[in-house]
């Protein structure tokens, strides 16, 4: 019965007004496919904002061409490299729906993606993160995912300081999918934004760690989308990885807003520190 009652009041509540961000580089082979993705969602978002950060390709040609018949209103905004964390600013600040839905250029979403996150939101409004299972080339890009109070997770293990190695598993530190799988309400955005500028890629990494500070994780059942492995991506660069690019730049950037955002909590990386995380005390049996 209350879930039935919880149904009714979600559909009762007014739609939520959706804008799509979508940031590229580079990314001329793809990003028609990502863009036609948006215009033939079965929900409309009321606007889609492309930033083209730079691009030194045809893309632009492309984008402007692939939006001249657009459905809905398109947003182009065409600027200096200055990598992704600046480009989803851009975004953001000429975006005005109450949801916003984060798409990379090489990625692509399916028809009812917008349709399923609204009616998910209307069944679980006070969420921090929303996002749901992307399909790439090997299958799923997570062969699971969860929904929790994630940040309340992490201090009640750490108690106030998280030491990243004890997540063996990836659960706890990493449950989140790629940027294409994420979506926010406004006002959890308004209190996060804007990403440091360091974050020239892996904006997400620092989106969803701060969001989780205003609410749950919630993730969609269903597989709303296509994560692109096309050899290119960021996460295969070498200056981008762990410990060149997470320890330096994004954990540093993580602690320093909770910090400023008055949040007793830090990350640590401390390997020799580490202890094994009993994921049942953590998340529960099964």
């Amino acid at each position: 019965m209350r879930a039935l009652l919880g149904r009714i009041r979600a559909f009762r509540r007014p739609r939520p007004k959706v804008s799509v961000l979508l940031s590229s580089y580079n990314y001329e082979k793809f990003i028609e496919q990502s863009i036609q993705s948006v215009l033939a969602q079965t929900y409309r978002p009321i606007e889609l904002i492309i930033v083209d950060d730079g691009s030194s390709d045809n893309s632009r040609a492309v984008i402007e061409s692939a939006c001249a018949k657009s459905p809905i209103p398109v947003k182009l905004i065409f600027k200096k490299n200055a990598g992704q964390a600046s480009a989803i600013n851009a975004a953001f600040e000429a975006s005005t729906g109450d949801v916003i839905a984060l798409l990379d250029s090489d990625d692509y979403w399916y028809p009812k993606k917008l349709e399923e996150l609204v009616s998910f939101i209307g069944l679980n409004p006070d969420g921090g993160v929303y996002q749901h299972q992307l399909d790439t080339p090997y299958g799923r890009k997570r062969n699971s995912v969860m929904s929790a109070d994630v940040f309340a997770l992490w201090k009640q293990w750490g108690k106030g300081l998280l030491n990243v190695p004890d997540d063996h598993t990836a659960l706890c530190f990493s449950p989140f999918l790629p940027t294409s799988g994420l979506a926010f309400r406004r006002s959890v955005l308004e209190k996060i934004l804007p990403i440091p500028a360091a974050l020239s890629t892996c904006p997400d990494a620092f989106l969803t760690r701060t969001a989780i500070c205003q609410g749950p994780l919630y993730s969609i059942p269903q597989t709303l989308g296509f994560w692109r492995d096309h050899g290119d991506n960021m996460t295969y660069r070498s200056d981008f990885s762990f410990q060149e690019f997470w320890l330096p730049v994004i954990l540093p950037a993580l602690n320093s807003y909770y910090r400023n955002a008055g949040i007793d909590f830090q990350l640590a990386y401390e390997p020799e520190l580490r202890s094994r995380l009993c994921l049942t005390r953590i998340f529960g049996p099964g």
